[in-house]
């Protein structure tokens, strides 16, 4: 099934000393194509604290294709963890964007599994920070079988005393040959109190695979292994 027009959904989330727990499903059988746009937020508040802990589950079946983008604009007084993982399975395509502008401070775990033969994954990430705010990010591009191909870039800018952390892993699993896999993260610090931490890395067990990630001052690290 074509779904033509994208489909929407919003956590909105106001108050103080509060708990959110969020969970979403986004299921493609094979074939199938979606564009969906998943956002959480909130006002700011001033007298207190809010929690939200939330998992997204994404599956892409053979052939399917699938554009989530999942906008995060909390208040600066929410704590905000999250736990993501998207399956993508033969042929199938996900073309995953973030946006982050909120919060207090952010904790996320986002796996890409490329389970399938000829799968692709795309991850593209934005955010700003301002104020005391800290971002983290933690992204996994697991390559299970072969002939996957994925793609992250992830861009921010920083100002006053904020921080950000991006933390990646490229794993090719044995016996997933001819693998394609790209990771960078780049920052703007725009003031002297800003800071970016950037840590790429490669966990390679297949022998005939091309990998890089971009270090964050700027030179490509390329792993290539051939038979």
């Amino acid at each position: 099934m074509q779904v033509e027009d994208p489909l929407q959904s919003l956590l909105w989330g106001p108050g103080i000393n509060l708990a959110y727990f969020s969970h979403i499903l986004v299921w493609l059988e094979q074939g199938s194509s979606l564009t969906f746009v998943h956002e959480t937020a909130s006002p700011t508040e001033e007298a207190g604290q809010t929690l939200h802990a939330g998992i997204v589950e994404l599956h892409v079946g053979d052939g399917a294709n699938l554009r989530f983008v999942e906008l995060q604009s909390w208040g600066e007084h929410v704590w905000n963890f999250s736990h993501e993982r998207a399956r993508v399975s033969r042929d199938g395509n996900l073309d995953w964007i973030f946006g982050a502008v909120g919060t207090h401070l952010t904790k996320n775990f986002s796996d890409l599994d490329l389970v399938g033969e000829g799968s692709t994954g795309r991850m593209s990430g934005f955010y700003f920070t301002d104020g005391v705010q800290h971002l983290d990010h933690d992204t996994q591009q697991n390559h299970l079988a072969a002939h996957t191909t994925s793609d992250l870039l992830f861009k921010g800018a920083l100002k006053d005393r904020s921080r950000s952390v991006w933390q990646g892993m490229i794993y090719v699993a044995p016996g997933a040959q001819k693998t394609d896999g790209y990771q960078a993260n780049r920052n703007l610090t725009l003031s002297p109190q800003a800071r970016a931490d950037s840590i790429p890395g490669l966990e390679i067990l297949a022998d005939d695979v091309r990998c890089t990630h971009v270090q964050p001052w700027g030179r490509s690290i390329l792993s290539r292994c051939s038979t």
